[in-house]
């Protein structure tokens, strides 16, 4: 089911607002709302936020992306390294996520306030909607924040 999701294209009017560590996303809007105030992203960066947070701390592929958020069009690496290098300039100066590269698989969004900030995506089959599910050992882990090395 999470593949499913993570596969199915972006549409920012429909993807509902969340919080991610300090910030209020608002994909309608293309917002971000935090202690600094309020800053309009670019639509494709807006997709790509919602891309990452809808997969809960898993790896989101750059193909999964491409499907989600370039609507299955050929891009080069280019576009997909110009959308997350903005948003790890956005993580920088709010310290509320930050995106986790995996070496040859993708990337994972990790937020300050991860089981609040992923919860409303998605609940696991037979949980009640917006339920944090409990977290496991490896789960904690992932959480917690990391120091990115580039690769």
């Amino acid at each position: 089911r999470r593949a499913a999701q993570e596969d199915r294209a972006i549409d920012l009017a429909a993807a509902p607002d969340f919080d991610l560590g300090g910030l209020r996303v608002a994909p309608s809007t293309r917002e971000l709302f935090g202690r600094n105030g309020r800053e309009v992203l670019e639509p494709r960066v807006m997709m790509v936020l919602v891309a990452l947070g809808r997969a809960q701390g898993h790896t989101v592929s750059r193909d999964q992306l491409v499907a989600a958020c370039w609507d299955g069009l050929v891009v080069g690496d280019d576009a997909i390294n110009r959308v997350i290098g903005k948003l790890r300039k956005l993580a920088a100066a709010s310290g509320a996520f930050e995106i986790e590269t995996i070496t040859k698989v993708g990337y994972r969004l990790i937020a300050g306030a991860y089981a609040e900030s992923t919860a409303q995506f998605a609940a696991p089959d037979g949980a009640a909607a917006g339920a944090a599910p409990e977290p496991s050992a490896a789960a904690a882990a992932r959480a917690r924040p990391r120091r990115l090395v580039a690769a």
